[in-house]
């Protein structure tokens, strides 16, 4: 697809208009077209191409360049653009050269055939005109009826024949039952009314011709008498399939005596063949089920009686159809059974139509059905679409046509079968007929009460009515289309004929439910009306397999993760739940949950199969390990933007090893990008807004990987907007002071017009007495005007531009809100906080600025509703059309914007008060426009200036000039703004020395003088010109003086008392005098033009405009329709202007007609000539028919009418004092005339009746076209006794009607075909009059002029003129033009015409009658003949040479059979005859053909290339053509390559029919055997690659075609061959002479590859061992064998052998579990000599690894012993499960002992512990080493925290003096409890 808009409306598709190209799609292509800001407003061309998409897409809108694409147009109406400069037209249109009406488009009567010119003019007055020819139609005559109609009984009237009296070959009638108007009863070619009726009717009958006219009508009368009646009855009116009725028949009366015969319809099924002659009774047994129709005839003689009964057969035999959903079921699940209710009717058929081409349905949309159908020609079914309907109930239809475009006789029937009876011939089942028209069609549909409940058939058919009409649901139509659908009808009665359902479950319904555990079968049977019973009817419901509960596989975690816990079953989908069953789902798919949890959990697992069966449950445990908890710090929760800011992570407790990484939402502008690590993070935000921190803190240390999270918010504030000020004044004197002055914050304007646009939905409506509007606006536009991140609000500013009338809005409300929809159709009714109310507001040009009660914070993110409301009518109590309650509202500048706006108003002074608008919801419209706004921002904070001073003001008194900055502070946040940008405050001295004058100074006309001085503000000024002049106090003044020069003077004086003197010396200019020339000295007739020449000056100006080509320029030219006069102002090179005048006269446009008698003369003839003139014009205007008013009631107000008409100016006048015209209408058209010359004013004047008051209107067709334009109305405007109008009368002479009406009610009356103008017809009057144009008269000259070489006896000067001439015109025509010229002898206006007058020779050479037949066998010469001619004597022949091509007198021929020679005769003045003469040439003797021709022999290929030749007595040399003897065809090649005797026949044929041949031949024969090449070397497959591939060995022969290459041995190239086996490949090569060739070669494939591998076994985890691989088979040496080292797992081992193949093996290499070391102790903090806390415990315990172990203590340190200030010593003492303990104690006083060990070198099995217990007065590590069976060894520590408390005591913990190491330095005492204070604290 393509799209192009015409968007400058210039009819080109630009390359910039191409607004949509789609990518290759199906079916549909969507986009979006953006329409530019500088379209042009107005209806424009949109043009789509949809094109094939494998071919190129056309780039140009006009050409297609391929036969698959389409072009389509349709209107574009573009508004809010610029205007089109082009596009202002207007519209005049004329028969011939009068004007008869304008605008398009133009509506007239046309009483015969008449060319209109439509003349279209633009805005720059450039015209382009069109001609239409309207032809009229003749009406037929009426048709001729001499007939007689009488019938008895119910009959076509066969006597109704009409004749046609217009003489059509094939007449169409139409038939009407009034004389007038009426019904169409027929239409068509019938002579005769073709319809059945039953009673006396009288009919008008009409002719209607080709083009639809209608002759007048004829009565035409149809007389009926009744018979005697008949009626005919059946035993039943509704049976079962195969069985009976009987149908009786009666009389009624004896008057006549019938015969009788019965038939039915349909015929086929009925039980009858048609017609048949019943007995009484008869007894019919239907064959097929559906409604017949027995119709019995009573005939006699003339007169018919009829009588029908319908009988409705109902098979129910047939076995109805189960409809199972679904048809598989999982067991225990749900199906449905379902079979049609009732009785399947069977409906009448539709044929398809004739043609197929046109009337096909679109749409159709009735209730739930909106169908577009496949506009298929004939019948589409659609009864699958079904819609709910109620009885009593009514319902609309739409309709569309299909593909082709309707025409205005199609029409639409709709049925519905309310009775279900299987037909729609019911009455009341014909619910819809249209109106014949083009699409589309609607209508109502109303369903009846009575109408049976349940699906039923309704019936569409659309057709041409006018073309093979068919109004009934069945058969076909010539042109049309039916469609089916079904209505469910609910509400109404119950169907009689409805039957019962049993179905083998015992349940009845056409519909029921099972749950069925395993495969089962049902049956239902039907009973119908009569007991009849169906066929069963079986359906079988599968059940599905269920699968079994899946295999749980359990996981473990540490923190907030993601479990890996996982199910697995059958291939099916698994569903995760909260309890065995029931429950909650929690996930639906996927083996593995896939979301994080932090506490263990059961889930509870099902396998859905493909089937959609659920199995049974199984349980996942995924067990969580809690961890330590972590918390998230940030140095401040509130920063600035751009300060820095720290974040910190700390795990809650010890335990745990974690990393941390730290995210941010939202990230940009956080200042964290993506994800960063650490537990400290210093950043710097970028953007404000509020911003949540989070941090993952993840510990690997473990057995398990632990998780835990956290975060922190923070809110970035935004700058405060950097101030603005002002100094005022900027500039000061020294000494003087300058104020300077923050301007209160605001943002930019949202929206950048400067124009108000009225139709958009401003917030102060007024055309309404309410309003409510809300705005939406993007947090993007809020940016975009400089308001970044959260922002408190402060104020709203809109800039009203005008205020038509009218400006109060009563309880004026906004409010705001938050919102984060990105468009809004409809309000929004969000949490709005009002920020601005006032009883009334009145809006002010400008800027209208509403200060909000409070500041409003946007969060910086959202989006922003702007909610605006106000009531002028909340009471109820406004006066309508009040302008205190609505009028014409201020309009504001407003801008296109991509997001909606949302308004709702109302104009309703009845509404129920009191009402609230702001809780309306109702919308009234939607726009994508929005007034500019300006929000403005708090201000409430710190301003802070340069100079250090604060506050929004400050007065400063510079010395020199200096520049200021401030800075502000927004109190509320902490945050202060960029500091602004600098101010200046001058201290100006006063300088300037010079005076400008502008413009150039003229006579008397204004000029301007501006002193250039500057200083500081205030500056006095005092002018002097030198000759008294005054002037204000001003630095620019303006003079106005006479020619001369002026010595002006300024005295400047500053502030500060300077003053400065200048002068200037100024010439004031004398005017131009304007001289105008003419090119002729009168312009002739309309249209015509004189060029007017200005001269005395440099550029000029023209006015009036009217009849010039241009208003600008020396030289213009006038067009003017009458004499006028122009003015022109012509400006120097100085630039003063002078002006005159010049009037161009007007003449008329001469026409001269001039006659020759006779026009043709002979060479040296005479003629005489004749010539008149006149002023052309195309005569007088007749006065033209204008419409009439309608009839008034003149009884009525009889005081209020015209009393006299008055016409002056004219050359003659009229008065016409009258009373009241009948019916308020005087027609004085032939009486009241006014004479005028062309283009004299003419005033009417006009007084009413009884001295009152009236509304006038007067109207003049200037144009004379009959019709009133509305620029030829004047109106009053208000109420008037008496009222004139002056006009300008029209330059074309004749009759113009002038109209003038007065109205009591009406200022206006305007509408001049209404009584009284448009008014109440009894408050005024209308009379008409005629302006009468007069004719000038005028008198001419004339002049001729001879033609050359001719003569005149006389030029003379008459009128008219004649005169004889004497053409000499020799040998040829020779067209003589003499000219007359007539000139108009008062204007000087002039005309000519050219005569015509011809010398010619017109008689042609006498040509022989005719010429002897020359004969020859090849060839023959003749002569050419001789012609004797009038004027040149004896002419001789010519022809054109064949040969040639020259014209000769001589001609050969050579041509064989009958040639035609053509002569020609030509006198040389154009005159020529011809005469033909035959040559016949005939060859009769065949060429010689050779004897014989030599034989050629090959072995693989000869070409012929000798061409026998044979010479020809005619033909000459004659080349010999090769041919199959066999078939005589041409043979297309002579290379011959097939082995055997190949024989040319070559043929030697003259072309005239003769031949003769010869045969020759050639012989292929090969005799060499080909060779085999490339055969394939033996081929060695490596052990892995079993499949061997290799190229066919090719052949060659030495002729190289024919040959063959075949494998006579082995398996085919890509076989697969076995481990160490060897096969032979044979080929053979055969040629086409049967010699053949081999060759062989071998496959073998080697012994499969096979790994060993051998290793010990790993004693302690974590250790390696060392793997040897070797390998054996395959093509040695390997790659991958040796020995290798490594740890425990499972290994895929694998070798290579030296072709690539490899071997591997799968190989577990196991290790004892780790061995683990655990240490503990029941006192990590001691205080020794403290008792009760100065011993230890130290635990140590083994697992994993091989048992038993050995363990063993040491310490990092010595034992302190002989410590002073006491005699304890620190001790070491083993504990339990210590068969051997070594120890160290201290070994006496003063010494230090060596580090202790202890060791237990008994079995210690896991779970056991070993224990020692110490005593320490410093801190110390012990570590535990464990050595397992396999001497795999572990260790762990166990810090102990220490100190010696022995000094001073203490008293319990409270407080202990603290020494280290037997010294005494002591410090300074400290309250703690066990040391839970760091050591920083002890000061």
């Amino acid at each position: 697809m393509r799209v192009w808009i015409d968007f400058n409306q210039n009819g080109i598709f630009e390359p910039g208009e191409s607004v949509f190209n789609s990518a290759s799609s199906s079916a549909i292509a969507t986009g979006t077209i953006a329409i530019p800001s500088n379209a042009y407003n107005g209806i424009t061309r949109l043009r789509v191409l949809c094109k094939y998409s494998s071919e190129s897409l056309d780039t140009d809108a006009c050409s297609v360049g391929s036969s698959y694409a389409e072009y389509e147009d349709y209107d574009v109406n573009i508004t809010g653009g610029v205007n089109n400069p082009s596009a202002s037209f207007t519209y005049t249109w004329k028969i011939g050269n009068t004007v008869i009406g304008s605008g398009s488009p133009f509506t007239t009567a046309v009483a015969g055939a008449t060319t209109y010119t439509a003349v279209v003019t633009n805005s720059a007055g450039c015209e382009s005109s069109a001609d239409v020819l309207v032809n009229v139609n003749a009406v037929p005559a009426a048709p001729s009826y001499f007939g007689f109609s009488f019938q008895c009984g119910a009959q076509i009237p066969v006597g109704t024949v009409v004749t046609s009296t217009s003489g059509e070959p094939a007449p169409v009638f139409r038939w009407y039952d009034d004389q007038f108007a009426g019904n169409l009863l027929q239409d068509g070619t019938a002579d005769h009314f073709s319809s059945i009726i039953s009673t006396t009717t009288t009919f008008w009958v009409c002719e209607v011709n080709a083009v639809g006219c209608e002759s007048p009508r004829i009565q035409v009368d149809a007389y009926v008498i009744e018979p005697d009646a008949i009626t005919l009855n059946t035993t039943s009116t509704s049976i079962c399939f195969g069985s009976s009725i009987d149908l009786s028949y009666s009389q009624t009366g004896s008057t006549n005596n019938y015969v009788y015969s019965l038939t039915a319809n349909p015929e086929a099924g009925s039980g009858i063949t048609n017609p048949v002659t019943p007995s009484n009774p008869l007894t019919v047994t239907p064959t097929a089920a559906g409604t017949y129709t027995y119709t019995l005839d009573g005939v006699e003689n003339d007169c018919v009686a009829q009588s029908s009964v319908s009988v409705l057969v109902i098979d129910i035999s047939a076995t109805p159809v189960i409809t199972v959903t679904p048809t598989i079921v999982c067991p225990g699940s749900e199906a449905s059974l379902t079979v049609p209710s009732g009785i399947v009717n069977t409906y009448c058929a539709v044929n398809p139509t004739t043609s197929t081409c046109c009337e096909k349905i679109g749409n159709v949309t009735f209730g739930s059905i909106n169908n577009y159908s496949s506009s298929t020609g004939g019948y589409e079914d659609f009864t699958a679409l079904s819609t709910n309907v109620s009885a009593g109930s009514s319902y609309p239809i739409n309709l569309t046509s299909g593909t082709f475009a309707s025409y205005s006789s199609d029409q639409v029937l709709v049925w519905i079968d309310f009775n279900q009876d299987g037909d729609f011939d019911d009455a009341g089942e014909a619910v819809l007929v249209t109106p014949e028209s083009t699409s589309p069609w609607s209508g109502t549909i109303s369903i009846p009460s009575g109408a049976y409940n349940g699906p039923t058939r309704m019936r569409i058919r659309m057709h041409d009515n006018s073309l093979g009409a068919n109004t009934t649901p069945c058969g076909n139509s010539s042109y049309g289309q039916v469609e089916d659908y079904s209505v469910n009808i609910t509400g109404g009665a119950s169907n009689p004929s409805s039957g019962t359902y049993l179905w083998s479950t015992g349940a009845t319904g056409n519909s029921i439910n099972v749950n069925p555990l395993i495969e089962t079968t049902y049956s239902v049977v039907f009973t119908g009306p009569g007991g009849c019973a169906s066929v069963p009817a079986y359906a079988t419901v599968s059940v599905h397999p269920v699968p079994a509960a899946p295999i749980a596989t359990n996981s473990a975690h540490c923190g907030d993760q993601v479990p890996t816990a996982s199910v697995s079953g059958a291939g099916g989908t698994y569903k995760w739940y909260d309890a065995p069953s029931g429950g909650s789902l929690l996930q639906d798919g996927g083996s593995t949950y896939t979301h994080s949890i932090n506490t263990t959990t059961t889930f509870y697992v099902s396998e859905t199969n493909s089937f959609g069966c659920e199995g049974p449950r199984a349980a996942v445990t995924v067990t969580v390990t809690v961890p330590n908890p972590i918390t998230a710090f940030a140095s401040n929760p509130a920063i600035c933007i751009g300060s820095p800011l720290a974040l910190v992570a700390m795990q809650m407790g010890v335990g745990q090893t974690y990393t941390y990484d730290w995210t941010a939402t939202p990230a940009t502008g956080s200042g964290i990008t993506g994800t960063v690590t650490g537990f400290l993070q210093s950043i710097t935000p970028s953007a404000p807004g509020v911003y949540s921190y989070n941090v993952t803190g993840t510990d690997a240390t473990g057995p398990n990987v632990c998780i835990v999270h956290a975060n922190v918010s923070v809110t970035v504030n935004a700058l405060p907007p950097t101030p603005v000020f002002t100094a005022t004044p900027a500039s000061i004197c020294l000494g003087n002071s300058s104020a300077l002055a923050v301007v209160a914050p605001a943002s930019n304007p949202i929206g950048t017009a400067t124009t108000s646009n009225s139709s958009a939905y401003t917030p102060m409506y007024r055309l309404f007495e309410g309003q409510r509007v809300q705005y939406l606006v993007r947090s993007s536009e809020l940016n975009a005007a400089g308001i970044t991140g959260a922002a408190s609000l402060a104020s709203l500013v809109f800039n009203v531009t005008s205020i038509p009338s009218g400006s109060n809005l009563d309880g004026y409300t906004i409010r705001l809100a938050h919102t984060s929809s990105a468009t809004i159709t409809t309000f929004e009714n969000p949490a709005f906080t009002t920020v601005f109310t006032a009883a009334s507001y009145n809006a002010v040009l400008g800027a209208n600025t509403f200060n909000f009660s409070a500041p409003y914070t946007w969060n910086g993110t959202d989006n922003l509703l702007v909610d605006i409301y106000w009531d002028n009518n909340a009471d109820g109590t406004c006066a309508s059309g009040s302008p205190i309650c609505w009028s014409s509202g201020p309009n504001i500048t407003y801008s296109n914007s991509t997001f909606a706006s949302t308004v709702y108003f109302y104009d309703d002074n009845t509404s129920s008060a009191p009402r609230d608008l702001s809780t309306e919801n109702t919308v009234s419209g939607t726009s994508t426009n929005k007034p500019n706004m300006t929000f403005g921002l708090y201000s409430g904070g710190i301003y802070t200036w340069s100079t250090g001073a604060t506050g929004p003001t400050l007065t400063v008194s510079p010395s020199v000039t200096t520049n200021y900055t401030v800075k502000f502070k927004n109190t509320a946040t902490g945050c202060t703004s960029l500091t602004s940008a600098p101010v200046a405050v001058n201290v100006v001295p006063l300088v300037g020395n010079d005076i400008t004058v502008s413009p150039v100074n003229c006579a008397n006309g204004n000029f301007t003088l501006t002193s250039n001085a500057t200083g500081a503000p205030g500056l006095i000024y005092t002018w002097n010109d030198g000759v008294g002049g005054t002037y204000p106090n001003a630095a620019t003044i303006t003079a106005n003086l006479p020619a001369g020069t002026y010595n002006f003077t300024v005295d400047i004086m500053d502030l500060c008392s300077v003053v400065r003197t200048v002068s200037k010396t100024v010439v004031v200019n004398t005017l131009p005098t304007i001289d105008v020339a003419t090119s002729v000295p009168a312009v002739c007739g309309t249209g015509a033009s004189a060029t007017l020449t200005a001269s005395g000056a440099s550029t000029y100006a023209w006015s009036p405009a009217a009849g010039l080509s241009a208003t600008t320029g020396a030289v213009v030219t006038a067009t003017p329709a009458i004499t006028s006069t122009y003015t022109v102002n012509g400006t120097d090179a100085n630039g003063c202007v002078g002006s005159t005048t010049h009037t161009v006269v007007v003449g008329p446009a001469v026409t001269v007609t001039a006659t020759a008698t006779p026009a043709t003369v002979c060479p040296g003839g005479s003629s005489q000539l004749l010539a008149t003139a006149s002023t052309g014009g195309g005569g007088s205007t007749p006065l033209a028919t204008a419409c009439t008013p309608p009839v008034a009631n003149a009884a009525i107000s009889t005081a209020r009418y015209i009393s006299n008409v008055v016409s002056s100016g004219g050359v003659s006048n009229f008065t016409n004092p009258t009373g009241l015209s009948t019916n308020r209408y005087g027609d004085f058209t032939a009486t009241k005339i006014v004479t005028a010359n062309p283009g004299t004013s003419v005033t009417i004047t006009g007084t009413g009746g009884a001295s009152d008051t009236y509304g006038w209107g007067v109207c003049v067709d200037l144009n004379g076209n009959g019709i009133f334009e509305s620029s030829e109305i004047t109106t009053s405007g208000s109420y008037l006794n008496v009222y004139n109008r002056t006009f300008t009368a029209p330059t074309d002479p004749g009759s113009y009607r002038i109209r003038v009406m007065n109205n009591w009610l009406t200022t206006n009356p305007s509408n001049s075909c209404a009584a009284s103008g448009g008014g109440t017809a009894t408050n005024g009057e209308v009379e008409d009059y005629v302006l009468q144009v007069l004719a000038p008269a005028y008198v001419f000259n004339f002049a001729w002029t001879a033609a050359p070489n001719s003569t005149l006896d006389n030029t003379g000067i008459t009128n008219p003129m004649a005169t004889n001439i004497n053409p000499n015109a020799a040998n040829v025509p020779t067209p003589a033009d003499f000219t007359i010229v007539a000139t108009e002898v008062v204007s000087g206006c002039s005309g000519s015409a050219i005569v015509t007058v011809t010398a010619v020779d017109d008689e042609a050479p006498l040509a022989p009658a005719s010429l002897p037949v020359i004969t020859g066998e090849c060839a023959a010469t003749v002569d050419a003949p001789i012609a004797p001619d009038n004027c040149v004597g004896n002419v001789t022949g010519t022809t054109i040479d064949p040969i040639t091509s020259d014209v000769v007198t001589t001609v050969t021929v050579f041509e064989q059979g009958v040639n035609i020679i053509t002569w020609t005769f030509d006198d040389g003045h154009g005159n020529i005859s011809t005469v033909d003469q035959t040559v016949n040439l005939d060859d009769v003797t065949p060429p010689p053909a050779p004897a014989s021709l030599p034989t050629y022999t090959a072995e693989c290929e000869y070409s012929v290339t000798v061409v026998p030749t044979v010479e020809d007595e005619c033909a000459k040399t004659i080349e010999g053509i090769p041919t199959d003897p066999g078939t005589g065809d041409v043979l297309t090649s002579l290379t011959f390559s097939t082995q055997g005797v190949h024989t040319i026949r070559w043929v030697f044929d003259d072309g005239n029919g003769n031949t003769s041949y010869t045969d020759q031949d050639v012989v292929i024969q090969d005799v060499t055997a080909p060779a085999l090449v490339d055969c394939p070397a033996d081929i060695m497959l490596p052990a892995h690659m079993g499949v061997a591939t290799w190229t066919a060995p090719t052949a060659t022969d030495n002729c190289g075609y024919g040959l063959t290459v075949t494998q006579t041995a082995g398996p085919a190239s890509g076989s697969t061959f076995a481990n160490g086996t060897t096969t032979t490949i044979t080929y053979t090569a055969t040629d086409a002479g049967g010699n053949s060739v081999d060759c062989s070669f071998n496959v073998t494939r080697r012994p499969e590859l096979v790994i060993s591998v051998t290793y010990n076994p790993i004693l302690c985890s974590g250790n390696m061992t060392q793997v040897t691989i070797s390998g054996s088979g395959g093509n040695p040496p390997y790659w991958g064998t040796g020995t290798f080292t490594v740890g425990s797992g499972t290994y895929n081992f694998a070798i290579w052998d030296a072709d690539g193949a490899m071997a591997t093996t799968l190989m577990t290499i196991a290790q004892p579990d780790p061995l683990l070391a655990a240490c503990g102790t029941n006192n990590p903090e001691l205080f020794f000599g403290y008792a009760g806390d100065n011993t230890a415990t130290i635990i140590a315990s083994a697992t994993g690894g091989t048992g038993p172990y050995t363990i063993s203590f040491s310490m990092n340190r010595p034992l302190k012993c002989n410590i002073s200030w006491g005699s304890s010593d620190e001790t070491w003492v083993a504990g339990a499960n210590t068969a051997t303990n070594t120890y160290t104690v201290c070994p006496g006083s003063g010494s230090l002992a060596q580090p202790p060990v202890s060791t237990s070198t008994a079995t210690l099995n896991a779970g056991e512990t070993y224990s020692l217990n110490v005593s320490l007065m410093q801190d110390a590590v012990i570590t535990a080493t464990i050595t397992d069976a396999n001497g795999c060894v572990q260790k762990c520590t166990t810090p102990i925290f220490a100190q010696d408390v022995r000094c001073l005591g203490g008293i319990g913990n409270l407080v202990k003096i603290c020494h280290k190491q037997g010294t005494h330095g002591c410090r300074t005492t400290v309250s703690y409890t066990h040391l839970t204070l760091p050591t920083s604290d002890l000061v």
